[in-house]
């Protein structure tokens, strides 16, 4: 015992004043938000979505701070939305069967944000009476451009742009057996930052309008997959040690040395030593 106590003095004179952190990762298993019954054997994406508003939500600030709207079109955004879902669910490999609605026979009232209709769910099931359907219901991409200023390292002034873009998608699931579908809504932000010696060369550093449009459909399809599907997050936690704590425990346990292991016990300065060994140990082990 004395010589673990002593190996523990030595090693917090060793290291005094140090500091590190450790980073522990570890996997977690995510249950699905969206529980299918066991009888659905097939599940069949279509799109009922108006494409997001070009204008709607969409500022660019300039450097003087001025604020403009910022267009953004889209093409046929919403359709291939729908494709990135559909193709997100059958990669997982986790559904009997997954589709993608095309067939035109049918109007649906986009911009409406309507439910669809007995009939028109009959279409699209096509006969397969244990089938899910997932409606995108409404699709909103905000995007935000600012520019600023900052210094360099050598005192020169660096311009930086930063752009963000902001997916919102409501959808709802129509069941087999049930009357009201379940509404959903999934939400995704991606952002960018580039630097230049000029405003224009800080933004031929960033996307294009395409480029960004599909990064964020992939995004949000990754979003809607693990709405559905049940996954595994890898997660990270720091762990912030210090041997500050340690010397002071110690000198404490010296003071207090020729107490009894009873008493000793009773006394908070026991838990701290015991905190220390293991802190010891963990710096000790890597």
């Amino acid at each position: 015992m004395k010589k673990l106590w002593g190996c523990i003095l030595v090693f917090a004179v060793l290291l005094t004043g140090c500091r590190s952190a450790s980073v522990l990762s570890f996997d977690v298993w995510r249950p699905a938000k969206v529980t299918f019954p066991a009888d659905i054997v097939r599940v069949t994406v279509v799109n009922n979505s108006a494409e997001p508003n070009e204008k709607e939500g969409n500022k660019y600030k300039d450097i003087s701070g001025r604020e403009y709207t910022l267009v953004v079109p889209h093409d046929s955004t919403t359709y291939r939305l729908a494709e990135y879902i559909a193709l997100e669910l059958s990669d997982a490999h986790y559904f009997p069967e997954i589709t993608i609605f095309y067939d035109d026979s049918i109007t649906l009232p986009k911009s409406l944000y309507p439910l669809l209709s007995e009939n028109q769910l009959s279409i699209v099931r096509g006969g397969a009476d244990n089938t899910a359907v997932v409606s995108l219901d409404k699709t909103d991409m905000v995007v935000k451009m600012e520019d600023h200023t900052l210094l360099g390292s050598s005192g020169e002034t660096v311009f930086v742009t930063d752009l963000s873009v902001a997916t919102t998608l409501n959808l709802r699931v129509y069941w087999p057996n049930k009357i009201e579908p379940s509404s959903e809504m999934v939400t995704d932000t991606l952002y960018w930052q580039s630097f230049g010696y000029t405003p224009d060369d800080a933004h031929s550093s960033l996307p294009l309008t395409a480029e960004f449009i599909q990064e964020a459909m992939r995004q949000i399809s990754a979003r809607v997959r693990e709405l559905f599907i049940p996954h595994v997050d890898n997660v990270n936690r720091y762990i912030y040690t210090s041997t500050k704590r340690l010397l002071i425990c110690g000198n404490m346990f010296m003071k207090n040395r020729k107490m009894k292991l009873p008493e000793l016990w009773q006394q908070p300065i026991w838990l701290c030593i015991m905190s220390c060994s293991i802190i010891i140990k963990s710096l000790l082990n890597g």
